[in-house]
């Protein structure tokens, strides 16, 4: 009897130390299909954001079968009203109207002021996943310093890089390796990684761009409004562990 109760003590002091297992994070859907929940904006035009004069509604709605559609009448963005550090993010999106002036982007770690505001001189800090026909993959550092990312220098533009500045080139630009989209009007799979300070930028499953240098800062997750009709479905993010340096 003694043994046993030995035992058993044994068995429990062993549990007590055990490492207890990790839990595996699960992925969130930022946009639930139905409504725009979760989601907030900044946009250009004068007043639109502290005068209250802006809606979401003014620029973006939801579609029937979970489709969020940005209709750019007026230049910003929609956010989320959470910040996030560490990720896997995935989205669909495509041009239901394709034009030769589509230009739209995927912002990722916006940091406040949560502005574009060319009067004042204000604009929110974020990197930005290019989504423009030719051109979707490359990558922008948008007010933050430019040194706060870096790619390959033969695919970014001095000083940081080695392309020149040319016509419409411009320095906080890193261009993707390859175009991985598919034709105009259908739906193409974006996702981007982002741990620590570097970032991976794929296309319909290719990797088309990476960089490093990012500042390690928590932040929102954006959709571009500014030029052609876009559709976006299935927005999705997988937390990922906190992860210093790159």
């Amino acid at each position: 009897m003694r043994l046993a109760t030995y035992g058993l003590a044994l068995l429990a002091a062993g549990a007590s130390i055990a490492p207890l297992a990790a839990k595996p994070a699960r992925e969130v859907a930022l946009f639930n299909g139905k409504d725009l929940s979760g989601w907030t904006f900044f946009l250009e035009e004068k007043e639109f954001n502290t005068g209250g004069k802006g809606r979401i509604s003014d620029f973006a709605r939801v579609l029937p079968g979970g489709v969020l559609e940005i209709r750019p009448r007026m230049h910003g963005a929609l956010i989320t009203r959470r910040d996030y550090l560490n990720y896997r993010l995935r989205a669909e999106f495509r041009w239901p109207e394709p034009g030769p002036r589509d230009d739209s982007g995927l912002f990722l770690r916006v940091r406040p002021p949560f502005a574009w505001d060319m009067v004042h001189g204000e604009m929110a800090r974020f990197y930005m996943f290019q989504i423009q026909p030719g051109n979707t993959g490359d990558l922008w550092v948008m007010g933050y310093s430019e040194s706060l990312l870096k790619t390959d220098p033969a695919r970014s533009f001095q000083p940081f890089g080695n392309l020149p500045l040319g016509p419409g080139g411009h320095i906080r630009r890193h261009v993707k390796t390859h175009d991985a989209e598919r034709p105009a009007g259908e739906w193409n799979a974006l996702e981007a990684v982002i741990e620590g300070k570097t970032v991976k930028v794929y296309v319909n499953g290719q990797l088309v761009n990476e960089g490093r240098n990012l500042a390690d800062l928590p932040g929102r997750i954006g959709l571009e409004s500014e030029r052609g009709t876009i559709q976006y479905r299935n927005i999705r993010l997988l937390p990922l562990p906190d992860k210093a340096g790159g």
